[in-house]
């Protein structure tokens, strides 16, 4: 053991190393005040202003390692003392700051006082964190009660995992089945957060979108998951489109007489009796989506657009419209024009 390392034990056994710690920081000797004050919080889970020292002078020398260690006792402090706001600035710190993440159990805690002090969002963060950590060891009630806070407090999320959670082999059919009720909350949720907003058309600067007798959303597709499919609109936004939003599925390939063909898939969002001007649909081509990535195994192109149209269709158990031919073969009715085909579409 060196000299100094002597001195910092000497110091550490005499008690409170609070005064010499400062006299080092205000000289400028910030390494040794950090080095002693490091031995001293080794011993100690509850000297509060030793760890708040400790933790502020390991972000500020970048030691996330020694940082991690006294963050970790430091959100267990403000954890038993109810303190939301200060243990998820621990909590956040750790994350974006040194890319350390707690166990999957203190994000659990912290998620369920963060709910209980009403910061949504927060909660929604640290939920976020928890499920992506999420494997066949944590306990199954573990999983569902992270379910049930993300069905709250990050939603989407949750409807995008909802499929992965519920494959993890620890659960009984008791928490599958609270699972699963809290995804349809998920969705009650994000279908009343869009309910009023409309679906807006992504912007291209170097295409004009043809007009329509209908009223088109051109989206983008990302997941079909199990309550619906997740689409990219404007500026990279991201919304789930229910599967009980779905009225009719029109499937159809457009050739023009200039230009490449495409295919489509129209969900429409009204009936044909609705008593607004025009129909609301969202759109999904092939301009835009390569189904190849959506459907893997599949032999070409065409087949994995149409295995999406099957695969929406069989979720929604909505009517498929194809103009003509059948929905089931490896050809699509082909129309010259969006005109065209809109046309037979009819009203």
């Amino acid at each position: 053991m060196g000299l100094f390392q002597k001195l910092i034990s000497h110091e550490v056994a005499d008690g409170d190393v609070m005064p010499q710690v400062e006299q080092y920081i205000n000289t400028g000797r910030v390494r040794q005040g950090y080095e002693l004050l490091s031995q001293a919080v080794q011993k100690t889970n509850h000297r509060l202003d030793w760890l708040e020292l400790h933790w502020s002078l390991a972000k500020r020398m970048n030691d996330g390692d020694n940082g991690f260690v006294t963050a970790g006792k430091l959100l267990r402090y403000f954890l038993s003392k109810k303190e939301g706001r200060r243990a998820y600035m621990v909590w956040h710190d750790c994350l974006h700051g040194f890319g350390k993440r707690f166990p999957v159990m203190a994000d659990l805690k912290l998620a369920e006082l963060l709910m209980h002090l009403r910061m949504i969002e927060e909660a929604g963060a640290v939920v976020i964190t928890a499920l992506e950590q999420l494997n066949a060891s944590e306990p199954a009630l573990h999983v569902q009660k992270l379910a049930e806070i993300a069905a709250v407090a990050a939603p989407a999320v949750l409807m995008e995992k909802v499929n992965l959670l519920l494959r993890l082999p620890q659960l009984t059919p008791v928490e599958q089945h609270a699972i699963q009720a809290a995804a349809h909350k998920a969705m009650r949720r994000v279908r009343a957060h869009h309910a009023d907003s409309t679906i807006e058309v992504l912007e291209d600067e170097d295409e004009e979108y043809p007009d329509s007798r209908f009223d088109v959303s051109y989206v983008k597709l990302e997941t079909i998951v199990a309550w619906g499919l997740n689409i990219s609109t404007g500026h990279g936004e991201r919304k789930l489109i229910a599967y009980d939003d779905i009225v009719e599925i029109v499937v159809a390939g457009i050739k023009p007489r200039s230009g490449q063909p495409f295919l489509l898939i129209d969900l429409f969002l009204d009936g044909r009796n609705v008593m607004h001007t025009e129909r609301r649909v969202i759109r999904i081509d092939s301009k835009r989506l390569n189904p190849m990535r959506v459907v893997s195994g599949a032999k070409n192109p065409l087949d994995a657009f149409l295995s999406i149209a099957r695969d929406i269709h069989s979720r929604s158990r909505r009517a498929v419209i194809v103009p003509s031919g059948e929905l089931v073969q490896q050809t699509l009715p082909m129309f010259s024009s969006l005109d065209e085909y809109e046309n037979a579409l009819g009203g």
